[in-house]
């Protein structure tokens, strides 16, 4: 479909109004378009069906002149298909049809397993710079109709990357926040903040408020700081299992103080339960004061939890990880030092 793509191409039906335009427009695109749409259009139908319109389509105008809309209208007839109105489009027109247009306004036309890996596919695609990034921000403005967990749950894991490499532009960042911010509200503002619902609901409502809250929606940061204030000061005995992890996330973030945050410690060293102090330590991490931040890392030293298997381990590893570096540097070092001695050896010889 090179010839297609030209300035100098033409739609497969065309005007023409002496005889020797007639021979000028059977070119490639009449005749290799033109039977490739022919061939889509018996897929549509079906062959039965299609080859039932063309029989009556000839049966009917033998020895008489017919026009572009009889056949349609032979088709249209034996299959009960809008087959004028679908094939204009395509016979009409010149150039490559746009046929994204699906998804923006009806994509439960595919399932949810192929809009997920949709989604999957393009942004892999342009982290290898294979497609542009346009084409993947293109792909998503469908999803302020999305409401299947499957799909966002993929569209959580495919825009990570490009927000944790967009967070540090003041330019770039806002951008992409109010995108997906916008994109995401719909379902946001409808599986709200009540645990309920099946396990598919439930992880659907994590997901998408997991977003928002990233995409600094001002609704559902609110919503997590009353339900965390709540928390804190006794209102509210216990935050929904699933909704724990974004509650002491961002209520601490939004609306962390010294004295929320200390509480919020307490509770840390009281639990037993593993999963509740890794949620918890989370929350404690998310405090945007310094001051605590530090404290938290002095914690490591304290008695109460110099033993404790959930705080520690990431700073061993960290430990671990700069001790690694510097070793690297000093060898580094001492190659360099060796090949400048040699280097004057050589000269001096």
């Amino acid at each position: 479909m090179v010839d297609d793509a030209l300035i100098s191409s033409h739609p497969i039906i065309v005007d023409v109004s002496s005889p020797a335009e007639i021979t000028s427009v059977f070119d490639s695109i009449s005749y290799s378009k033109g039977s490739s749409v022919l061939r889509m259009l018996e897929d549509w139908m079906g062959r039965d069906l299609f080859r039932d319109g063309c029989r009556k389509y000839l049966q009917d105008y033998q020895f008489k002149n017919a026009k572009t809309e009889n056949f349609w209208a032979s088709l249209a007839e034996v299959s009960e298909l809008p087959v004028a109105e679908v094939m204009d489009t395509w016979t009409k027109q010149m150039g490559y049809p746009v046929l994204d247009l699906v998804l923006l306004t009806n994509h439960s036309v595919f399932d949810a397993a192929d809009r997920s890996s949709y989604m999957d596919d393009v942004f892999a695609l342009a982290r290898a710079d294979v497609v542009d990034y346009g084409n993947a921000f293109n792909l998503t403005k469908y999803l302020i109709n999305e409401s299947d967990y499957i799909v966002w749950n993929r569209v959580s894991s495919s825009i990570a990357y490009v927000r944790d490499m967009m967070s540090n532009n003041p330019q770039l960042y806002p951008k992409f926040q109010k995108l997906f911010g916008d994109l995401v509200k719909p379902v946001s503002a409808e599986v709200g903040w009540t645990d309920e619902g099946t396990q598919t609901q439930r992880l659907l409502r994590e997901t998408v408020l997991s977003i928002s809250c990233q995409m600094g929606n001002t609704d559902d940061l609110n919503e997590a700081s009353r339900i965390f204030d709540q928390w804190i000061s006794g209102t509210l005995s216990s935050v929904p299992v699933n909704l724990r992890l974004l509650v002491y996330r961002y209520g601490m973030k939004q609306s962390g103080t010294p004295e929320k945050w200390n509480i919020m410690f307490q509770r840390y060293k009281s639990s037993s339960l593993a999963q509740e102090k890794d949620k918890l330590l989370y929350g404690l991490a998310s405090v945007e004061n310094i001051q605590l931040l530090s404290k938290l890392l002095e914690a490591t030293k304290d008695e109460a939890v110099e033993d404790d298997k959930f705080l520690q381990p990431e700073f061993r590893r960290r430990s671990r990880r700069d001790a690694q570096e510097a070793g690297a540097g000093e060898g580094e070092e001492q190659h360099r030092v060796a090949e400048e001695q040699r280097e004057r050896d050589q000269n001096l010889a």
